[in-house]
C-alpha cells in the first residue's frame, strides 16, 4: 500500500512538473525533483541488476577469458619473452564479484564503504565466470599471476582466504600487491615492481587504471584520446571486464567534485551530462 501511494505521488509530481515546464526544457525536468540519499543510490540498482542477472554479463566474462587464453597461447608459442611470463589481474569485479555487497548498500541507501571490512571478513565474494579456470590453466603453462588490487593491506589476509576458498592459484602474499591507505589509486609502481623479475604480457581489469597510468586523465575528453591512441592494445595486451556499478569514470564523465556533492546535486549532475535527442516531438 505504501509503495503504491509513493509511486502514485511521484507520478503526480512528475506530471505537474511536466505541465509547468516549457517545451524547450523537457529533458531536464526530472532534475528538479527533490530526492533523498536513499533514492540517489537506488539509481545504481539497475546496473547491479544487469551485472547479477543478465546473460550478457556472464557471456562477456567468458568472452574475455577465452580471449585471454588465446593471448596466453600466442605469447608462449612465440617464445620472445626474456623473463618469466606474467599476467597482472585486478580483483574486484574482474576476478571476484562483490555485487551482493553493493546490492545490500543500494537497498539500504548507503553510498560508502562503511562495511567493507566486514564484507571481506565473511569471504562471501564469488568468482566471476571463467576466472578460476583461466588462471589455473595459465599457471599450469608456466605463467605467474599477480593480483594487483586497490584493496588495502589490512584486507590481505581475508582476501587471501577468500581466493583460496574459490580455488584461485598463487594466492600468496608475494603475488598480492595491495596498497597503503596513504597511497593514491595508481598501480604503476606495483606493476613496475613485478616487471623487475617478469615480463607482463597481459593485464586484465574493470578500470582503465588497471592497465596504465596514461588513462588517468582528469576529464572524459583526454581519457578518450588516450584510449584511442592505445586502441591496438585492447584485446591483445589489455582486456577489459564489465563493471557499470562504480568506478572513477563517474568523476571523469560528470564532475571532478562529484564525490563531494549533495544527493540532489549528484542527481542533477548525472542528468545534465546525458546526451539526449533534441526534438520537439517529446513535450
Amino acid at each position: 500500500m505504501k509503495k503504491s501511494l509513493y509511486m502514485a505521488t511521484t507520478a503526480l509530481l512528475i506530471l505537474v512538473l511536466l505541465t509547468a515546464c516549457s517545451v524547450s526544457e523537457p529533458k531536464r525536468v526530472l532534475a528538479e525533483l527533490a530526492v533523498s540519499n536513499s533514492q540517489i543510490y537506488e539509481n545504481n540498482i539497475n546496473s547491479i541488476l544487469w551485472f547479477q542477472k543478465s546473460g550478457e554479463t556472464r557471456a562477456l566474462y567468458y568472452q574475455a577469458f577465452n580471449l585471454a587464453d588465446m593471448v596466453v597461447e600466442k605469447t608462449l608459442s612465440e617464445k620472445t619473452l626474456a623473463k618469466k611470463p606474467a599476467i597482472v589481474v585486478d580483483l574486484d569485479e574482474t576476478m571476484i564479484d562483490n555485487s551482493t555487497y553493493l546490492a545490500t548498500l543500494a537497498l539500504n541507501g548507503i553510498e560508502d564503504l562503511s562495511y567493507w571490512g566486514e564484507w571481506n571478513e565473511e569471504m562471501k565474494a564469488t568468482a566471476t565466470p571463467g576466472a578460476v579456470e583461466f588462471l589455473n590453466k595459465a599457471v599450469k603453462k608456466g605463467v605467474d599471476v599477480f593480483y594487483i588490487s586497490n584493496r588495502y593491506w589490512e584486507n590481505i589476509e581475508s582476501t587471501q582466504r577468500n581466493l583460496i576458498k574459490l580455488g584461485f592459484p598463487q594466492a600468496e602474499e608475494s603475488h598480492m600487491l595491495f596498497r597503503d591507505k596513504t597511497d593514491g589509486p595508481s598501480k604503476e609502481s606495483r606493476r613496475q615492481a613485478v616487471s623487475k623479475t617478469h615480463d607482463i604480457f597481459l593485464l586484465m581489469g574493470d578500470r582503465l587504471g588497471d592497465f596504465s597510468d596514461i588513462f588517468e586523465k582528469p576529464d572524459e575528453k583526454n581519457r578518450n584520446k588516450a584510449i584511442d591512441a592505445s586502441k591496438d592494445k585492447f584485446g591483445a595486451q589489455f582486456i577489459v571486464l564489465p563493471n557499470p556499478m562504480y568506478g572513477y569514470w563517474i568523476d571523469q564523465a560528470i564532475d571532478k567534485d562529484y564525490p563531494n556533492m549533495t544527493a540532489e546535486q549528484k542527481r542533477k549532475a548525472r542528468i545534465n551530462v546525458l546526451k539526449v535527442w533534441e526534438t520537439d516531438l517529446i513535450k
